[in-house]
Parts: C-alpha cells; sequence; structure tokens
C-alpha cells in the first residue's frame, strides 16, 4: 500500500513528464515548419573575439592567400597613417566585403570561414548553415547587402555530399533585426543579388557555363517563384557573360529596373562589354546599350548620388544618370610616369570605392614578391578625374591579395 507521501510524489513526476514530453512536441514541430531557418548556426552564433583599433573616417586594408591560411588586418587614416593592426590565423581568400546593419561583413572566396567587423574594431569570425562543416572548402562568390538583407553564397559546386547530380550554389541569407539564417540551393553559379519588395533577383550562370538567367525567391517563404532566362547571344563558342570583377557587381537595381552588366567571351565582342535592362516583373528586355566602342575592361560598377558608375581597368569611367540615355565619360588624369609604372611594375586595381566626390582606387604592383610591392590607393575627382591625393600603404605583408573598404 502506498502512502499519501509517495502518491503525491508519484503525481509530481508524472506531471513533470507530462510537460516535458509537450514541450518537446512543439519544439518539433516548430522546427518542422520552419525548415529554411538555422537556428543553430546563425550570423549571431560567434566565435573567438579579437579587436582591430579604426580611424574614424579612414579605411581598412585586408591581406590574404588564396590557399594559405591566415590573413592580415590594417586600418590605416585618411592620410595613410597606421592606425591598428591584428592577423587572423584562420580563413583564407578574402575578397568580398559589405557594410551591413553598422558592422562590415569580410567574406572568403575560398572557406567556410568569415569575418565580421563592428564600428568599435571588435572581430569575430561567422560560417554558413550548419550542414556545412567550419573551415571547410567550400566559400562565397560574393557577400551583399540590399535593402533590409544580408546575402551571401555557398559554392557547392557538384558536391556528392549535397549536390551529386548538378553543379549547385546555396544562397544564404538574414534579415536585419533578425539573426537566424535562411537558405535555398538552385543549380548554377551565382553571381550577385539584389532585394527588392522581399524578393531576392540572383544573377546565375548555369553549371555548364552556357546560359544565363536570374532566379527570383520570396524571401517571406523562401520559394523560388521565377526563372528568368537572359538572352546572351549565344552564337556557336561567342557568347555573352556576367562581369565585373569586385563582389557582385555585374547586377544592380537602379530606378526601378534590372541591370545586368554582360561582355563577350572571344576576340572581337570580349572587353565591349553591354548593358541589359530588364523588367523585373517578367524579365524581359526592354533595352540594351553598348558601354563604348572602344576597348573597355569592367571592373566595378557603383550607384551613388542616383547615378550609375560604371569603372574600366585602364582609367575610364562611364557615369550614366537614372534614364540610362546620358552618359558622361570621365578619363583619370594619370602621368606618363603612373602608366609607364603600371605596365612595368605589372599595376592592377585591386579594389574600389566612392565617397563624396571622390573615388578611391586601390593598385597593387605586382611584378616583386608581397613583400617587396608598392601598394597604394590614388583619389580622382568624380567631375574631373584630376587626381587629389596618393595615399602609400606602408604596411608590407607576405600575402598575395589585398582589398579595403572604408570606415566612415
Amino acid at each position: 500500500m502506498l502512502t499519501k507521501k509517495q502518491i503525491v510524489w508519484i503525481v509530481i513526476v508524472m506531471a513533470c513528464l507530462i510537460g516535458l514530453l509537450l514541450t518537446l512536441c512543439i519544439i518539433s514541430n516548430n522546427s518542422k515548419s520552419r525548415p529554411s531557418k538555422d537556428l543553430n548556426h546563425s550570423i549571431n552564433t560567434l566565435s573567438e573575439k579579437i579587436k582591430l583599433n579604426t580611424a574614424e573616417k579612414g579605411f581598412v586594408v585586408i591581406y590574404s592567400d588564396a590557399m594559405k591560411e591566415g590573413a592580415d588586418l590594417v586600418s590605416y587614416s585618411s592620410t595613410g597613417d597606421i592606425i591598428g593592426k591584428q592577423k587572423l590565423k584562420d580563413g583564407r581568400a578574402f575578397y568580398y566585403f559589405t557594410k551591413f546593419d553598422g558592422n562590415y561583413y569580410i567574406a572568403s572566396e575560398r572557406q567556410n570561414r568569415h569575418y565580421v567587423m563592428d564600428n568599435y574594431g571588435n572581430i569575430y569570425s561567422f560560417f554558413g548553415p550548419a550542414k556545412y562543416n567550419k573551415d571547410r572548402a567550400i566559400g562565397t562568390s560574393f557577400i551583399k547587402s540590399s535593402g533590409d538583407y544580408l546575402f551571401f553564397t555557398m559554392n557547392v559546386g557538384t558536391n556528392p555530399q549535397y549536390s551529386p547530380k548538378v553543379y549547385s550554389n546555396e544562397l544564404v541569407y538574414s534579415k536585419m533585426g533578425e539573426s537566424a539564417l535562411h537558405h535555398v540551393m538552385l543549380p548554377g553559379y551565382f553571381q550577385s543579388v539584389v532585394e527588392k519588395e522581399n524578393k531576392a533577383y540572383v544573377l546565375y550562370i548555369d553549371g555548364n557555363g552556357e546560359n544565363v538567367g536570374i532566379y527570383v525567391i520570396d524571401l517571406n517563404t523562401n520559394r523560388l517563384l521565377h526563372n528568368y532566362s537572359i538572352q546572351n547571344h549565344k552564337s556557336q563558342e561567342r557568347a555573352y557573360y556576367p562581369v565585373g570583377q569586385n563582389n557582385g557587381s555585374s547586377l544592380l537595381w537602379f530606378h526601378n529596373r534590372l541591370i545586368i552588366m554582360l561582355d563577350g567571351n572571344r576576340p572581337g565582342i570580349q572587353d565591349r562589354p553591354i548593358i541589359q535592362i530588364l523588367n523585373p516583373s517578367d524579365g524581359s528586355l526592354d533595352k540594351e546599350i553598348s558601354i563604348s566602342n572602344e576597348s573597355f575592361s569592367l571592373y566595378d560598377t557603383a550607384l551613388h548620388n542616383g547615378n550609375l558608375y560604371v569603372i574600366s581597368n585602364n582609367g575610364e569611367i562611364m557615369a550614366y544618370d537614372s534614364s540610362l540615355k546620358n552618359v558622361k565619360k570621365i578619363q583619370l588624369k594619370q602621368n606618363k610616369e603612373f602608366i609607364q609604372k603600371k605596365e612595368t611594375d605589372r599595376g592592377y586595381i585591386s579594389s574600389t570605392r566612392i565617397s563624396g566626390n571622390s573615388i578611391d582606387i586601390l593598385y597593387d604592383f605586382v611584378k616583386k614578391s608581397p613583400k617587396d610591392r608598392v601598394r597604394e590607393i590614388r583619389r580622382y575627382s568624380l567631375e574631373t578625374g584630376a587626381e587629389e591625393a596618393v595615399i602609400p600603404l606602408t604596411y608590407h605583408s607576405n600575402k598575395e591579395m589585398i582589398r579595403f573598404f572604408g570606415t566612415n
């Protein structure tokens, strides 16, 4: 015969067990109803904290290698004085960056380890969805902020574990004010993304390198709405493909239109880029514009003060107004000595930034080993192309690649 005290304890234990089972059922149902969120591995799930002293009106330069681990982050004042230095022991190929919700996001092209720096210079690492192991050799093809969203990709490729039959990428995104990652995998190699009215427009090349298209994804439901085919003038071995060497510069949203940058893949059409203007509602081609009748090696694009700037590798900038009918050609004023220096020391553009009425261009002279290279930022007027400043980067790193972003 059970005592009254024993009966009370049995009732309490059973009540606890029932409560636990109900809680587990609720958690299970919630996880099934929201499969696109990755609650275990979000932007806010960050690892070790390090700090970089930064200038209020300056810039941060990132030195990294494509294949070797580690990177150097160096902050400079607006005149080139070194303010702070920090080594990152993990990660590689930090080619892409964007500013989102007051923080600076730095992404790796080669590896599932990225970094975010806040306004105080605190630096944390973050990763893609939890199904991809940390530091796995699955990098990103861009990281961009658009509207209220942060986007980056997982360049999965043809992978026996994740996509065994077709070359695929995964779009990863997070909404401002939320910590969870959403993600959706689709065939192709993603080039860029823009957001409008909670829809993501994702520019891609298919896995065979044949066709170009735009996926339209509903960000509220994480569902594919449309797959627009892009007219890339494919004929035998000739075709046009997305162009732009800097972080998703081939696709923009410009005055309620989708703008795509394309360039030819064969002599005669190569370095003759075109702008395609698309209707975002159905993907139809509204207009096609030739950027230049002369050779124009497109490096980057930027939207600034309501204008579209198309930046070349050879010192030319095309500035379009909102109608895309009026274009101004800006020729950067570079003297003979600098032009000769670019040729003999193999000077290439590594980053650009437009701020105010100026454009900053980072040149990397790659003829010598990284430790002995000249690396400098040259500032030009966006109005006249006149040179305004030369800022030598005095930190000498043994890393091959270099990028920069402004901190003001």
